[in-house]
């Protein structure tokens, strides 16, 4: 996997994940837990870059892939100590308070030593970006932003209240801001008004790629849009680990060939938008390309539930075929009673 052609959210999360992994020098044959990383792309990455690790991916969508499980962060199909790591990236925030509560103890329960939580987390300035971009998100589609909402409606996770569940454990803490609030406020509006024109969504992965090369490596400022706590489990002291990182400072031309950049990629969009919106034509081609888009969304997910139900249908013939061939079903059958 090539991070930095992932969005740039992505980027960002995973990044500062990997780092983290590292600084922790696992043994070759760690093993570690992603909760709620559906479908297990987190875990491949770890995979690729931590030598001899094994990571493994819990979250309750079924999902038939190696190294996958289906669960409830709540209640953790593993025995106590299970793993060298368990680690979240944001999941905490998509569960109701009282959830919270039990899947951080149940990440504690089965992690032998660390314990690596990233998330959105309560502040005026999240809550703020969050509310503004799932209304402009709603202004665009006519709908409510799909992960936004669940936010809004459970309330963000309290960074101090986390805090306190870790530290009553007996853990050693530290915190890391991952991501500024900005930037991510800034990324998100850009990649809205592009989707609202299909035609130039092929600049959204260029926006993303130029935010990863050029930005991200030194965006995780404060006031940030996402936190990770890190907590060891056996309390001893983090030697090695920063409790906050290192400030940056950012040479002007580096600076200025950001801004150039995102200039030209930005000057390149707005011709596109004034020619389309000047030309009736396009305007109409891009409402047939907006209705197209939306038959492809639906039957794409036709498609994934029509394989989820031949999945179900082969795994209900292979218990018939093993029930057939049992001894009992075959003394059933030859009494008569089935």
């Amino acid at each position: 996997m090539d991070l930095k052609n992932q969005s740039f959210d992505v980027y960002q999360r995973f990044s500062a994940l990997i780092r983290l992994a590292e600084s922790l020098h696992l043994s070759e044959n760690a093993l570690i837990l992603d909760v709620g990383g559906y479908p297990g792309a987190l875990a491949d990455y770890m995979n690729e870059v931590l030598p001899g690790a094994h990571a493994i991916t819990l979250d309750r969508p079924l999902c038939h892939r190696e190294s996958y499980i289906s669960g409830s962060a709540e209640a953790l199909p593993f025995a106590d100590s299970s793993f060298d790591a368990v680690l979240s990236s944001d999941t905490i925030e998509h569960l109701q308070p009282e959830q919270r509560i039990l899947a951080v103890k149940e990440m504690l329960r089965v992690s032998k030593k660390w314990i690596v939580i990233g998330a959105p987390f309560k502040s005026p300035c999240v809550e703020f970006a969050e509310e503004k971009i799932n209304a402009l998100y709603q202004k665009c589609f006519k709908k409510s932003h799909p992960w936004l909402m669940e936010h809004i409606e459970h309330n963000l996770p309290d960074i101090n209240f986390i805090r306190k569940i870790l530290e009553e454990s007996g853990a050693g803490l530290s915190v890391y801001p991952n991501g500024s609030v900005l930037s991510w406020f800034i990324m998100e509006t850009v990649q809205i008004l592009l989707d609202t024109f299909p035609m130039l969504s092929r600049f959204r992965q260029n926006l993303s790629q130029r935010f990863n090369a050029l930005w991200a490596g030194s965006d995780d400022q404060e006031p940030a849009y996402r936190h990770i706590l890190l907590a060891d489990k056996t309390g001893a002291s983090l030697t090695g680990i920063p409790s906050q990182p290192s400030v940056v400072s950012i040479p002007d031309e580096v600076v200025l060939k950001r801004l150039e950049s995102l200039y030209a990629l930005a000057d390149e969009i707005s011709e596109e938008i004034r020619s389309l919106l000047s030309d009736p034509a396009a305007v109409s081609q891009i409402l047939t390309t907006r209705y197209i888009k939306q038959m492809e969304q639906v039957l794409g997910f036709q498609e994934e539930e029509q394989q989820r139900l031949n999945t179900m249908v082969e795994e209900q013939k292979r218990y018939l075929k093993r029930l057939n061939a049992s001894i009992l079903f075959r003394l059933l059958r030859k009494f008569g009673l089935f």
